[in-house]
């Protein structure tokens, strides 16, 4: 009777330690983590339709070229089925950069270190994918939006910046079940 009394309260202990608790975040970090979860779960579906231009039947493209270029008379000389083919292989290249800045995001909701620099690398990465794609002719995208883009990315990671003294490359505590840190 002793030693299943015993075995109880380390079964216990042991799920105790399972289900630690992480630290608490401050409400500064909650807050920009939720924003940017939110962004980031709003551009992957934004660039998951996007991606089914690659799909579009001539017909298709026929119909809808038609639109394209009432809104942007400039694109009367492009080859509209290029057109469509860079703007879906864009939102490809955008999907897997908000997919990454997501995880950089949920790491840093973890307090894990790394999920800023994942994140930074991944919005940086963004900024210079759109730098070198709108430089291409037939596409036009005034300085002014991009800068403020680019200000918007950078103002985030400053934010996230800023909390780096929170997160602490992962060793939220001491349970190898539940740390998830890279070494």
């Amino acid at each position: 009777m002793h030693s299943v009394l015993l075995m109880d309260f380390s079964a216990n202990d042991r799920l105790d330690e399972v289900f630690t608790p992480l630290p608490e975040k401050p409400p500064f970090l909650k807050t920009i983590c939720i924003i940017s979860m939110v962004a980031c779960g709003l551009m992957i579906l934004l660039f998951s339709m996007g991606i089914f231009t690659l799909f579009l039947s001539e017909k298709m493209i026929d119909a809808t070229w038609e639109t394209v270029v009432q809104r942007q008379p400039q694109l009367k000389s492009v080859d509209r089925f290029e057109f469509f083919h860079n703007f879906g292989i864009t939102c490809v290249y955008n999907l897997i950069a908000n997919v990454i800045s997501l995880v950089g995001v949920i790491f840093m909701w973890r307090l894990n270190k790394i999920g800023f620099f994942i994140y930074a690398v991944a919005e940086l990465g963004v900024n210079f994918f759109r730098l070198n794609f709108t430089s291409g002719a037939g596409v036009s995208s005034s300085s002014g939006d991009m800068i403020f883009l680019m200000l918007i990315d950078l103002v985030f990671i400053s934010m996230f910046a800023l909390n780096l003294k929170h997160m602490n490359g992962g060793q939220n505590n001491n349970n190898p079940a539940v740390n998830t840190s890279f070494k």
